[in-house]
């Protein structure tokens, strides 16, 4: 006898509930495995059923498999939700496929399904990971202009990405987005943001940043402190090196070689070696 519609629902949301499993248990070979036997035996197979393999795939580094899942819902029909978009995106993310990245964002919108702040990260991400921060800064406003809310991973790995890029300006104009936009800030924003003037030898406008990260809740690391002091010696401001130097005990915040080394560094460019 024929199943009822119900029956055939019940039986794709066990099939779920252990692909679901497989997930949870990192098993995407057996994911996989039971996504060939539910098609074999022609159980029907919905957006979550995809997700969910797409997902596991993803999460072990199975990218391909993970864009070859999501070609196959695409092709069968079955309806892609943001969440769908969203995975299969970091999958190119973690393979360094930007462009694929950008291809799959534009389907979404010709799709309309609508992006949210997951795919404005990994987007961009896929972008800036792959050094093409212009790409990344660009999608930015799109996202900005879809009024799509982007977070402090994402901030930050655009700021990150102007940093390797060499553009200090646009890292700072990044920064003062977060604050206008609400984002808040993380001592990873500070940490790109510093990098990026101390890389460009912009030492006035990392002591300023590094100033903000005092007044504001967030807890400066080591990172923060030796961009800064590198900074600041490469301006010729041992002074201001030396006094960060003692900052860094004061707030308890643990010195290494690289601290020591920009130290001295600063020292050295005007004789100051005997401080």
């Amino acid at each position: 006898a024929a199943m009822t519609q119900s029956q055939v629902e019940s039986i794709t949301i066990t099939c779920n509930a252990a692909l679901s499993a497989c997930e949870n248990a990192a098993e995407w070979e057996s994911a996989v495995q039971l996504l060939s036997s539910m098609q074999h035996g022609k159980i029907e197979m919905d957006t979550i059923t995809f997700n969910v393999a797409i997902s596991t795939c993803e999460k072990a580094g199975k990218w391909e498999k993970s864009l070859q899942l999501f070609s196959s819902m695409a092709l069968g029909g079955v309806r892609l939700d943001t969440a769908t978009f969203n995975t299969a995106t970091s999958a190119c993310q973690r393979a360094g496929l930007w462009e694929k990245a950008l291809q799959l964002f534009s389907l979404m919108l010709a799709s309309r399904v609508e992006p949210n702040s997951i795919t404005c990260t990994t987007a961009t991400g896929a972008c800036a990971s792959s050094g093409n921060w212009m790409k990344a800064l660009q999608l930015l406003g799109v996202f900005t202009q879809s009024e799509v809310q982007c977070n402090t991973i994402t901030s930050n790995a655009l700021i990150s990405a102007c940093e390797k890029g060499g553009d200090w300006r646009k890292a700072l104009d990044l920064f003062g987005m977060m604050d206008t936009s609400r984002i808040e800030w993380d001592v990873l924003t500070f940490n790109a943001a510093i990098s990026a003037c101390e890389k460009s030898g912009e030492w006035e406008k990392a002591l300023q940043l590094f100033r903000a990260a005092t007044w504001s809740s967030v807890e400066f690391s080591m990172i923060t402190c030796n961009a800064v002091i590198s900074a600041c010696g490469k301006g010729g401001n041992w002074a201001t090196a030396f006094r960060l130097f003692d900052v860094m005990g004061q707030r308890k915040v643990k010195a290494d070689a690289t601290s020591f080394g920009a130290v001295i560094s600063a020292c050295e460019k005007i004789g100051e070696w005997e401080k």
